[in-house]
């Protein structure tokens, strides 16, 4: 290339007539040309096939046991109770989802979930109607319950996987973590 020194030519080089093929260059020669394997292709699985065989096994396992749940079926249900007071409240000062899941302790898209699941079962909507408005006590009876039942071990740690605090010391800057406001439920 005329102006551009060699070395550097090099790399502008353009291959007249026959096309590179881009991609990973540790690909096979062979047939397929993804990742080399150190199995013969006829001995080789469909991967989704071979991950709901290995799902199938593992809950099949003596050793499998379902995981525990986040909360107690006191809280799950008030929780459920008051998604659905928040669905049907009119207000004009409504929440938004955002906020309403924070106060909950949930995420918003499980608020939106079940939402969801709420307009496409009237029955649930129903069931928990039965049950009246929820109270503030009842959410706090439901989440003293909750307390117990961790401190037995009967439920999953809080855990976050990534704590503020930690990122926080890592990069050098202050997060403040503070507690949600409380729920405001009229009596």
């Amino acid at each position: 290339m005329p102006g551009i020194p060699a070395a550097t030519s090099k790399s502008f080089r353009i291959d007249r007539g026959k096309r590179r093929k881009a991609g990973n260059s540790a690909r096979t020669k062979g047939e397929g040309g993804g990742m080399p394997s150190l199995y013969r292709p006829e001995s080789r699985g469909d991967p989704y096939d071979t991950s709901m065989e290995n799902l199938r096994k593992a809950f099949e396992s003596e050793r499998y046991h379902p995981p525990r749940p986040f909360r107690s079926q006191e809280e799950q249900l008030m929780v459920r109770r008051l998604a659905l007071w928040w669905w049907t409240c009119r207000d004009s000062s409504r929440p938004s989802a955002r906020a309403w899941a924070k106060q909950l302790g949930i995420t918003h898209v499980w608020l939106l979930k079940l939402v969801r699941k709420f307009e496409t079962d009237p029955g649930e909507v129903r069931r928990l109607q039965a049950y009246g408005y929820p109270t503030s006590e009842q959410l706090d009876r439901a989440k003293e319950y909750t307390k117990r039942m961790r401190n037995r071990g009967e439920l999953r740690s809080t855990r976050p996987a990534h704590s503020p605090g930690n990122r926080a010391r890592k990069s050098g800057r202050h997060v403040r973590v503070g507690r949600a406001p409380d729920l405001w439920i009229p009596d």
